[in-house]
């Protein structure tokens, strides 16, 4: 392996040239009858001139060696594929800690050309609509960019209207949502977005459901959900829905908390759990069930059969 040259050695040899090319043609020092302040300002001007050239292509040169050793650095021999992996990795990460989305994108696209065309080239990267971004133009962009891939949902922001903007921009495709997601960070605002509208939405894609409004909320309603045949997870605090249109027979995983009083009856209960025989999770935290008296002769009832069930 080659030894590195001294910066020492390097800094002599630029030198040394910078000295040579000063004693030839224009930049050449006068000789001591044709010397006066004009002919020495011409002579500082081309030194000037001299110097700023040699600035300006070592300045070029050392871009080109540094775009060679860039270009044998091990993550540029890695396939587009596994890149694509690492930047939804980063993307996903910044989407589950509330992160600005259009910020982690635009770092990722500023790391180097080549990143910066695989990042807006891959569509897969832009599906997640946040109404939190800085950029008002991202949400649009990910309409567009995302093409045929599933959208992902989040509602995070303190204002109502700003939620209400964002869901009524997507609700044209709310066929291709894989989840949604409403938990907007602490604010004073007492009002929910307006979530009515999901009651007429296609949801046969979506996989993931979660509500975690502010406390400052009144009281909400129950929504209604339409049909969710590919609805996997649920996780609800202090937002109720009407459990009797509810419809998701491949459910996994149930979390609820903190729902309102006479918000969930036993036997909505029972007919749920009737209904969903691939649930592995169910979590029923600081929520009254609501019972009813018994029947005075009891009806037979098919049994609750769970065999997945794991966590309760």
């Amino acid at each position: 392996m080659e030894s590195p040259i001294p910066p020492i050695d390097v800094a002599k040899a630029a030198f040394n040239m910078l000295v040579r090319c000063a004693s030839q043609g224009d930049t050449a020092l006068p000789d001591d009858s044709s010397r006066s302040i004009l002919t020495l300002d011409n002579h500082i001007h081309a030194i000037e001139a001299l110097m700023a050239f040699l600035i300006t292509e070592a300045s070029h040169h050392l871009s080109t060696l540094k775009q060679s050793r860039n270009t044998l650095a091990p993550i540029h021999g890695l396939p587009d594929e596994v890149l694509v992996n690492i930047w939804l990795h980063c993307v996903e990460d910044a989407s589950c800690n509330r992160s600005h989305l259009d910020d982690q994108l635009s770092t990722l696209a500023l790391v180097c050309k080549s990143w910066h065309r695989g990042v807006l080239d891959h569509s897969v990267l832009w599906c997640y609509l946040q109404d939190t971004c800085k950029s008002q133009r991202y949400n649009d962009w990910v309409l567009r960019k995302s093409r045929h891939h599933p959208l992902h949902l989040r509602l995070l922001a303190q204002d109502a209207h700003v939620s209400d903007t964002l869901l009524n921009i997507a609700m044209p495709e709310c066929h291709r949502w894989k989840s949604f997601v409403l938990a907007p960070r602490h604010g004073s605002g007492t009002s929910e977005p307006y979530l009515d509208m999901l009651a007429d939405a296609n949801l046969e894609n979506l996989t993931r459901f979660e509500i975690q409004p502010r406390t400052s909320w009144r009281e909400p309603s129950p929504i209604s959900l339409p049909a969710t045949p590919a609805l996997g997870e649920v996780k609800l605090e202090r937002f109720p829905l009407y459990w009797e249109a509810f419809n998701a027979p491949q459910l996994r995983a149930l979390r609820i908390s903190s729902l309102p009083i006479d918000a969930l009856s036993l036997p909505q209960l029972v007919n749920l759990l009737r209904s969903t025989p691939f649930l592995e999770i169910l979590l029923l935290r600081d929520t009254d069930i609501e019972t009813e008296p018994p029947e005075i002769i009891p009806q037979p009832k098919p049994p609750i059969v769970l065999p997945r069930l794991r966590s309760l």
